[in-house]
């Protein structure tokens, strides 16, 4: 058990290792190499690209080609989601964690039954940048904990992608309690999280407190920023983050690499 144990422990430091030199790697590649980044935008006018920097802090890379398509994607899953829960009109709709506007700039175009459109990131230069590029949407710059700078029960639908996974419990649970505080009664929360098919990147220990439903939290880095990374099971997120919600659901059939999970607010 100790062998295995050490084996595992070292597979795990060589598989960081190699991702850490990846990343590097690509931020310092030089301008000229992005041929396919330069394709990609002549031939998307409409779509709005953000700067390697922005990209590279918030999604571990700046390729222009899956920023659009896993953005495009993403947003389709969302509306499919949020049409199957309501078909009312006029909806107002939060991205909290927008990041530099992979799904958001997306959504307006392809569902004209939203009112109102909100963004909001705790990174000031990316919200700043949001707000130049996409006049459409309203955008906001917050802090790492809560609360937003919006109303009580304001919120028709409050989605997440990749926000929670870089974040301890103590403020999984401060922005569960804000979400609930922004969505109206019956609104609806899609969040996701880093959890089933990543077993094999966590330590015996790791897999144990997973297994008991525990968060299970490397804290390489601080809070908010990709290095810090979060791993919240089933069990967790059921029993525990969202047990103040009604119809909790993972939805197997995301197009995303983590899990995904909805619920609504309570009506009473």
């Amino acid at each position: 058990m100790g062998m295995n144990s050490h084996v595992l422990k070292v597979a795990q430091i060589i598989d960081r290792t190699v991702r850490c030199f990846v990343r590097r790697l690509q931020s310092c590649v030089p301008e000229q190499f992005s041929t396919e980044n330069s394709r990609v935008q002549r031939e998307n006018p409409t779509v709005r690209f953000p700067p390697r920097d922005l990209s590279q802090a918030a999604l571990n890379h700046c390729n222009y080609r899956q920023y659009l398509d896993s953005g495009r994607a993403h947003a389709n899953f969302i509306l499919q989601t949020i049409r199957s829960h309501s078909s009312a009109q006029n909806l107002v709709v939060c991205e909290w964690g927008c990041g530099p506007g992979r799904i958001i700039q997306h959504l307006t175009a392809k569902d004209t039954g939203i009112a109102r459109l909100i963004g909001t990131d705790c990174h000031e230069a990316t919200i700043d940048w949001c707000r130049e590029n996409l006049p459409t949407t309203e955008f906001q710059h917050h802090s790492l904990n809560p609360p937003l700078d919006l109303a009580d029960k304001s919120i028709d639908v409050i989605y997440c992608c990749a926000v929670f996974s870089h974040l301890g419990e103590p403020l999984h649970h401060a922005w569960i309690s804000e979400i609930l505080r922004l969505l109206r009664p019956g609104g609806l929360l899609i969040a996701s999280f880093n959890a089933g098919g990543m077993e094999d990147r966590m330590t015996a220990n790791e897999l144990l407190a997973y297994g008991n439903g525990n968060l299970v939290q490397r804290a390489a880095a601080q809070e908010g920023v990709t290095g810090f990374v979060s791993f919240a099971s089933d069990r967790f997120v059921r029993n525990c983050l969202l047990v103040g919600f009604d119809n909790i659901t993972r939805l197997d059939s995301a197009p995303f690499l983590q899990t995904v999970w909805s619920a609504t607010a309570p009506t009473h």
